[in-house]
């Protein structure tokens, strides 16, 4: 079984920054699913739910769900820096 390879993979650490970026690519006209199935479409929106964990468990979550293969990746960061986003960004970096 192989998964299919995103163009997209976006990821936030709460819903609204999942559910901005989601519009913001489809706006684009890009087919998004939102969720954590990559079900098909160009780009997989994942709300990490990682605004009030730990900064250890934060990054962990960021490195789990970028293994998907994609062409490009992403995380979207608080528009007033709340949360993890310096280690989510090392993460991913």
């Amino acid at each position: 079984w192989r998964k299919p390879l995103l163009n997209f993979l976006t990821t936030a650490d709460d819903r609204t920054g999942a559910l901005e970026v989601a519009g913001t690519i489809a706006d684009e006209g890009f087919s998004v699913t939102a969720g954590s199935e990559i079900t098909g479409g160009d780009c997989l929106v994942v709300d990490l739910r990682t605004r009030h964990a730990s900064a250890a468990a934060a990054a962990q979550c960021v490195r789990n769900v970028h293994q998907t293969t994609a062409h490009a990746r992403c995380h979207k960061i608080d528009s007033v820096l709340r949360g993890n986003w310096p280690h989510e960004v090392k993460a991913l970096v």
